[in-house]
């Protein structure tokens, strides 16, 4: 009897030390791919990545580093498809008729996103891409014109899609003629500072407290309450050049003052201008001081893009944070359209101090304490969650959209047709030697201290020698008579013929080029 009593004892003691021991293993340890999707479905609200999704798409969701890319049969809802291969491409085409495929997108960060595909088909019969919200309202339709051949189209977008895109949950549906053949489907992103540690995304890391840190940062775009590693350079409204074809700015009622300083958007709209240089690679957040009584549109290097709206104010300045993104050093374009009224009166680029102990610190001081470095608990994950969702619901919910306001048109517009801003290549950063968040960064358009060479006039083309006579040195005669720098040629008004002046020699048939005089 005691024997069982004793095993039995053993066996209760056994499951009690087991059972907190592997609780608390399960409590204590969170990996990037979990806390990668805690963050996406607490942006979203809904459920854009399911069990089912490939980590690697959730990091991508929330980096987009680089562009989001579907292989045609990997869609999650399909109707009247039918899948084959061509060599080594997967092709979907319609069974018979039109088929549809469906894949889910999800946009943490606004902008002005494209969207292409590989295919193959006739112009006859294009592939039109749908997109709505995950609810089923919908957004814009486009057309992709396959090629005779399999390769990559962009899609266009027909009257009345957006130019850029929310935050939120997305379907792209795909209808395929049955002629066709749908290859990849592929989101093609803006530049954007990415949501993601500061090493990056890892499938097999446990998160940290200075992970939860940046990606918090960096989800709620707070990275403008690091602090500064450097004093911020500054300039003045008047420093923009004004695109003169897109409209001129107003002037304001002032005669004197700082107010001259100011650039203030014209009855028709105005686009402005600034070449900017930024000393060395790095964090840096471009900041604004203005009058926001209607729109502005910011962009850096025709990549980046994003849109102020109004805040009703129309007297006195507010400084307004644009964005944080990684910078290259070098020469930066930045470029402003105002809508009518709206005030520039000075910009900001400032560098931040980026490493682990700056994010903790800020979003200690900011109201949520990760703790010390180290792995998080599932515990203190839920936590940080909780502060997320409260800062993006307490953030400007007076959303606004390009079509609210008048700015001038899209340089390259034509037909109607807008230019898209391109994403350059940006591989993720993989070198340990990197500082943090500088990665690769928005690329320069020319290196740091190396201006623009000067655009001189060409002069004429020199005549080339006859053959077998040596060409002369510089500079060149024009004339006979003309009078070389040294040695000194007698004077002009005397009535000897001229005769050439040595050293310089001279051809051997100078009137066979050149007009003689009688």
């Amino acid at each position: 009897m005691n024997r069982y009593a004793s095993v039995g004892l053993g066996v209760v003691v056994g499951a009690a030390v087991l059972v907190p021991l592997y609780g608390e293993i399960r409590a204590s340890r969170v990996s990037h791919p979990e806390w990668a999707r805690m963050l996406v479905r607490a942006i979203h609200t809904t459920d854009v990545a399911d069990a089912t999704t490939q980590a690697s798409q959730v990091f991508g969701i929330l980096s987009w580093r680089e562009s989001l890319s579907y292989r045609a049969d990997r869609y999650f809802r399909g109707e009247k498809v039918s899948v084959s291969t061509e060599g080594t491409e997967t092709c979907v085409s319609g069974d018979g008729a039109t088929g549809e495929v469906a894949y889910r997108l999800g946009i943490v960060r606004p902008g002005h996103y494209r969207i292409r595909a590989r295919s193959r088909g006739t112009a006859a019969a294009p592939v039109v891409a749908q997109l709505a919200r995950l609810d089923g309202s919908p957004v814009a339709s486009y057309d992709v014109v396959p090629a005779p051949i399999l390769g990559w189209s962009d899609a266009k977008p027909r009257a009345g899609a957006p130019r850029r895109l929310s935050t939120g949950g997305y379907v792209a549906s795909f209808l395929v003629p049955p002629a066709s053949c749908l290859s990849h489907v592929e989101v093609v992103p803006p530049c954007l500072q990415p949501i993601e540690p500061l090493g990056g995304w890892k499938p097999r890391s446990v998160t940290t407290a200075s992970d939860v840190a940046a990606t918090l940062l960096k989800a709620t775009e707070l990275e403008s309450e690091l602090p500064p590693a450097a004093t911020g350079m500054e300039h003045a409204g008047s420093d923009f050049d004004i695109d003169d074809s897109s409209g001129t700015a107003l002037a304001l009622q002032a005669a004197a003052g700082p107010e001259m300083s100011w650039l203030r958007g014209g009855l028709g709209g105005t686009r402005a201008l600034l070449m900017v240089t930024i000393p060395e690679d790095g964090l840096y957040n471009i900041s604004v001081l203005g009058r926001f009584t209607t729109g502005q549109r910011w962009g850096v290097d025709s990549c980046f893009e994003t849109l102020m709206c109004p805040t009703g104010e129309k007297e006195g300045l507010r400084w307004r944070s644009i964005t944080s993104l990684s910078m290259m050093a070098g020469r930066h374009l930045l470029a402003v359209d105002l809508a009518p009224e709206s005030i520039v009166a000075r910009v900001k680029l400032e560098r931040k101090r980026a490493g682990a102990e700056d994010y903790l610190a800020t979003l200690k001081r900011l109201g949520f304490d990760a703790g010390p470095e180290g792995p998080i608990s599932r515990k203190l994950a839920n936590d940080a969650l909780g502060f997320l969702k409260s800062r993006l619901a307490a953030g400007d919910t007076r959303g606004c959209t390009d079509t609210d306001f008048i700015f001038p048109p899209e340089p390259g517009a034509r037909g109607g047709v807008e230019m898209a801003f391109a994403q350059p290549v940006q591989p993720p950063s993989t070198t340990a030697a990197n500082p943090p968040n500088a990665g690769p960064g928005l690329p320069p358009l020319a290196p740091p201290g190396i201006d623009p060479a000067p655009q001189g006039t060409p002069g004429p083309t020199p005549d080339p020698p006859e053959p077998g006579t040596p060409p002369p040195p510089t500079p060149v005669p024009t004339l006979p008579t003309a009078t070389p720098p040294t040695p000194p040629t007698p004077t002009p008004a005397t009535p000897t013929p001229p005769t050439p002046t040595p050293p310089t020699p001279v051809p051997t048939a100078p009137c066979a080029s050149l007009p003689c005089p009688p």
